[in-house]
């Protein structure tokens, strides 16, 4: 009986080279196994080392495959509370655009729904149990967007209405006229600079955060687009935005604490501030409807600086 080797012999064939042809099969197509099973050589031999260098020269796709796929998981969990932030700083940027166009409502609906990315990213990072220094200052770059950028887009765009000879129809250009409201975003940019190293701020801020200012402004915005009770006219006056302008502009970066809008349980110590504003706001919105906003943030500070809370080391996410 002719060896299978004797054979390979007679065909001309040395077992290392049909050796190798069967670690290139395997390292193309993963598992031409029939050659492994017949072919092998005794230890020393120059055909066992040929077997060596060839398997080391053409890995098998099962030696190049990740043994923990676990890892690839884990980075992309840490990164869902990241892209909730980028949403968060697509609707602001959407929400310029708006505004600019005189598309108001829909500049409304935009940063609704950036309020609603920026608290659900943080949420998802507790939840997820993933944090990084990386995920804190991409907020604040979204925040400067969406809550820095975007008021004093809406000041500006305001004013420019005022000393336009056609209100609302009349392309957006430079303004001196208009150019205080942008100071709005330099201060922003300074409180959030400062938040991020700021390790007073837990429970509380100090000074006013920068979706607060937001909320102003945007009901400015609202009542202007919307005029439930004929107050248009002051929203783009220059005696109710000019001081507007000045008095954010030193509340975004003041020393005063502020209360947060962080429940402590469901009791009554503890939350009386929050739970006594929170009335306030639900009676403010069911009289005043769309124009309730830039009411419901004066009960806000009118509240702070009778009462102001306590301020404390910084762990949360303005």
């Amino acid at each position: 009986m002719v060896s299978f080797y004797g054979f390979n012999n007679v065909l001309g064939f040395s077992s290392g080279s049909l050796r190798l042809f069967g670690s290139f099969l395997r390292s193309r197509w993963g598992g031409f196994q029939p050659l492994r099973a017949v072919t092998s050589f005794p230890v020393g031999s120059s055909q066992q080392v040929a077997s060596n260098a060839s398997a080391a020269r053409f890995p098998t796709r099962s030696s190049q495959r990740p043994k923990v796929r676990t890892f690839a998981f884990v980075k992309l969990k840490s990164q869902i509370p990241n892209f909730i932030t980028l949403l968060n700083l697509f609707c602001g940027c959407a929400a310029i655009v708006n505004i600019l166009d005189y598309q108001f409502i829909a500049a409304f609906w935009f940063l609704f729904a950036a309020g609603w990315f920026d608290f659900a990213d943080g949420l998802v990072a507790r939840l997820l149990k993933v944090s990084s220094e990386h995920g804190k200052e991409l907020d604040s770059l979204a925040d400067m967007v969406s809550f820095g950028a975007v008021p004093g887009v809406i000041y500006y765009t305001l004013l420019f209405i005022d000393q336009s000879a056609a209100p609302a129809a009349a392309p957006i250009s430079w303004s001196w006229y208009a150019a205080p409201g942008l100071i709005v975003v330099l201060f922003s940019a300074l409180r959030l600079a400062k938040f991020n190293l700021d390790t007073r701020q837990s429970e509380n801020f100090m000074g006013v955060a920068t979706p607060t200012s937001t909320v102003f402004a945007t009901g400015l915005m609202l009542i202007y687009a919307l005029d439930p009770f004929g107050w248009a006219v002051w929203t783009t006056s220059p005696l109710v935005l000019y001081p507007a302008i000045i008095a954010f502009s030193y509340l975004l970066v003041s020393e005063h604490p502020m209360f947060s809008f962080k429940i402590k349980g469901a009791k009554w110590a503890g939350n009386e501030t929050r739970i006594i504003f929170a009335v306030l706001a639900i009676v403010f919105l069911a009289v005043l409807r769309t124009a309730a906003f830039p009411f419901i943030v004066g009960v806000y500070l009118i509240i702070n600086l009778v009462a102001p809370p306590t301020a404390q080391a910084n762990t949360s996410n303005e």
